[in-house]
């Protein structure tokens, strides 16, 4: 009786293999639905860290200052000065000179840092830790005269108070570098200003002198003839010693700025914004770089950190640019203090010539009239000396105004930083977000890694792409709070339920298909649990509501269950038969499904398998084909015992029970080659356990409702035999309602044992 699989409609696709996972094409929504937990739980991990990580860091507070800047400062009394052209570095300048080591000095000790969270566990320097490790920031505007001064410290009071300090400092300092050089300049002029005084005294004496001796009106006559000349001379030599004045006060001026670093820095850059060393691009672009790596410290450092390899390669850039800067300027001071040496040089040499020529002329008129020489030179050198003075007092008036007496008036406080009770950092709605999306992203990933890592059957589709089955039938998820005899008997007690249509499908596929010439059917499964007896006895059920006489045999020697399903005693069955312990008429009983009959196992014997390869369970098998119009035979899980690979050679078709989201594809396919390798005919696949959404479905015409699974355990019991594996019996009322057995309608031969049974 045994057929082999000749049509190609189920013929099964070549197998994917035992390795690997899950490679169904489900929808993502579906996966993640499936994996929900996964995804809650790894997202729920990421909010809890980030908020951990938000409890133990210390909060950061940030206060901004702002000053406004300007290159050129108005001057109270008007100053001759030549024309600059601006600076297009000049706030980066400014930044550098307010982050600098005078200027953070002066403005701690402006406040009282003992007492502040912000240096209390400090093993440095305070001043080399703001410039380097610290929060503080000083930044140009680069479309403003704006500079901006912001710290971020623990508490925001301090933030406001270290970035004022900062602020005031920067003020203080540039006016008191102001400040020192009009000091100086005015130093020069002073001395100046008393050897003048000094020179007209004398002459007003020699004058004196000389008009008591002759009388004024005889002197005046005999000097006219060479008060022009004289005059000219003299204004010429008056100018030549101002200009002299003026380069020796510049020239100590620049003798001070090379004494002092920072007002060298100063000085040079007074001289760059005068256009006094136009020519010099080096020192320009040097500047320029220190202005962009600052700012891209600045900003790369609050991003990755101060042990980032990439802000500590920064710094020691930084740092290289400054010390070439100061080489630099140091080098366009000393080219200055020069220049200004060889212009002292000429102005002194022009000077001399033209006392000189002052002195020529002053010798012939000498040799003319001695006295009234004498006194035309003196009231010339008086007139030259009362000039002089003039110039150098209005020169010493401006300076005192504007560099001395006069607060800086290029630089004004737009906004004084204050104390913001909002922190910075760290941000936490930024944090939980970016945690959240994190943990998203994660139990994607997560989801999708053991979803693919599971090789679990999920779809009837699954079934048909991996397994290369096609599949008869999907029967919907049972409630699980049914006994077994209720679920063994759906077909029959809910007869309009969906799992009773997907039972009755599976009676379709074997009436029409390939399998309909098919007598005895085997229902197997690869593990326990997959649902193969439920199947089998409402696969059973099925077949006989059909009008097919039908005999359903437990086959299943070392567990079985279909004696608990139908609730008939299971002291005779199969293995009696077969041991020639009872008649087969003995062991068949009927059910209370016209047309459907029972052969329990009976006894569970010590030898399963070799009872079940006797050639008396062939013969017996036989007869019974040709009293039945169909046998349904229930087995044994086909990855455990070899009992349903016996079977399933002898059987003229074998279905394969498969529970969705619990059979492993490596086991379907293990079961699948071993049924192939015994020459199993396999007409295809049951889908079981298939999740579905509740509602109605359509019976008879109309829509109805599947019956409760309150009535059907009322129908059966919740402890009905069968239902707990205790063998309690049923209530009274519903024995009372069973349909007796109709033994009258059977007619048995007994097997002739002594015949060979014919091949299957």
């Amino acid at each position: 009786m045994r057929h082999l699989i000749s049509d190609s409609s189920n013929d099964r696709a070549p197998s994917h293999g035992l390795g690997g996972g899950n490679y169904s094409s489900a929808p993502l929504l579906e996966v993640l639905w499936r994996r929900r937990l996964t995804l809650i739980v790894t997202v729920f991990g990421f909010l809890v860290l980030t908020a951990a990580f938000l409890y133990v860091t210390a909060p950061t507070y940030r206060a901004t200052a702002r000053l406004s800047v300007r290159e050129h400062a108005p001057r109270i009394l008007n100053e001759s000065r030549d024309f600059a052209a601006p600076s297009e570095n000049f706030l980066e300048t400014q930044a550098t000179i307010a982050g600098s080591g005078p200027v953070l000095t002066r403005a701690l000790r402006s406040i009282n840092t003992g007492p502040m969270l912000t240096f209390a566990a400090l093993n440095q320097d305070p001043v080399n830790w703001l410039r380097q490790n610290s929060g503080l920031r000083i930044e140009p505007g680069r479309k403003s005269d704006l500079l901006t001064v912001t710290m971020d410290a623990h508490t925001p009071d301090e933030a406001a108070e270290i970035a004022n300090a900062v602020a005031r400092a920067y003020i203080d300092e540039q006016t008191e570098r102001q400040r020192s050089s009009g000091q100086d300049m005015l130093s020069v002029l002073r001395q100046e200003q008393h050897e003048l005084t000094a020179q007209r005294q004398a002459c007003v004496d020699a004058i004196q002198a000389i008009k008591i001796k002759h009388g004024l009106s005889n002197l005046r006559e005999d000097r006219n003839a060479f008060s022009d000349r004289a005059a000219s001379l003299a204004t010429a030599y008056n100018a030549a010693q101002i200009a002299t004045i003026e380069l020796r006060a510049q020239k100590g001026a620049t003798e001070q700025a090379l004494r002092d670093p920072s007002s060298a820095s100063a000085f040079v850059y007074a001289l760059q914004a005068r256009g006094r060393d136009l020519g010099d691009k080096e020192y320009a672009d040097l500047r320029a770089q220190l202005a962009q790596f600052t700012v891209e410290l600045s900003t790369s450092q609050s991003l990755q950190g101060e042990k980032n390899p990439r802000i500590q390669m920064l710094r020691a850039h930084v740092d290289s640019l400054k010390q070439r800067i100061e080489e630099k300027e140091l080098t366009i001071a000393r080219a200055a203090l020069l220049e200004l040496d060889a212009q002292l040089t000429a102005a002194e040499a022009k000077e001399r010539q033209l006392k000189e020529s002052l002195q020529a002329q002053r010798t012939e008129v000498l040799e003319m009239s001695p006295d009234v020489v004498e006194f035309g030179r003196l009231e010339s050198e008086l007139a030259r000396l009362q000039t002089q003075s003039q110039l150098v007092d209005a020169r010493a008036a401006e300076i005192a105004v504007n560099a001395v007496q006069s607060p800086t008036l290029n630089i004004q406080v737009v906004d004084w930083a204050t104390p913001m009770l909002d922190p910075v950092k760290p941000n936490k709605k930024l944090a939980l977000a970016a945690a959240l999306l994190a943990g998203v992203i994660a139990g994607v990933g997560l989801s999708l890694v053991r979803e693919w890592r599971d090789s679990r059957l999920r779809t009837p589709e699954d079934v048909l792409s991996m397994l290369g089955t096609p599949v008869l039938a999907t029967v919907p998820r049972i409630n699980n709070r049914l006994s077994p005899v209720a679920r063994g008997q759906l077909v029959h007690l809910d007869a309009r339920s969906p799992v009773a249509e997907a039972y009755r499908s599976i009676r379709t596929a074997l009436d029409l298909g390939v399998g309909r010439e098919s007598r005895t059917v085997l229902v197997a499964s690869p593990t326990p649990g997959d649902g193969k007896s439920t199947t089998a006895s409402n696969l059973a059920i099925a077949l006989a509501q059909a009008g097919q006489r039908t005999l359903l045999i437990d086959c299943d020697l070392r567990s079985p269950v279909q004696h608990m399903i139908f609730e008939t005693d299971a002291s005779v069955g199969l293995t009696s038969v077969i041991g020639g312990e009872a008649k087969l008429g003995q062991a068949v009983r009927g059910t209370r499904v016209s047309g459907l009959y029972v052969l329990p196992c009976g006894p569970v014997p010590a030898n399963p398998a070799e009872l079940l390869s006797s050639k008396r369970f062939k013969q017996l098998l036989e007869a019974l084909s040709a009293s039945f119009d169909r046998v349904v035979l229930d087995c044994p899980p086909l990855m455990t015992v070899t009992d349903g690979h016996i079977l399933a050679a002898g059987a003229d078709a074998t279905l394969l029970v498969l529970r969705m989201n619990q059979s492993l594809r490596q086991m379907g396919v293990l079961a699948l080659e071993q049924l192939e390798r015994v020459g199993a005919r396999v007409l295809g696949a049951v889908a079981n356990d298939v999740a579905s959404s509740r509602g109605p479905h359509y019976y008879n015409g109309s829509w109805q409702y599947a019956t409760s699974p309150r009535r059907l355990m009322a129908s059966v019991g919740m402890n009905g035999k069968g239902g707990n594996g205790h063998g309690e019996m049923l209530p009274s009322r519903v024995i009372a309602n069973r349909r007796p057995a109709d033994d009258t309608l059977l007619d048995l031969s007994e097997p002739d044992w002594s015949a060979e049974p014919r091949g299957r």
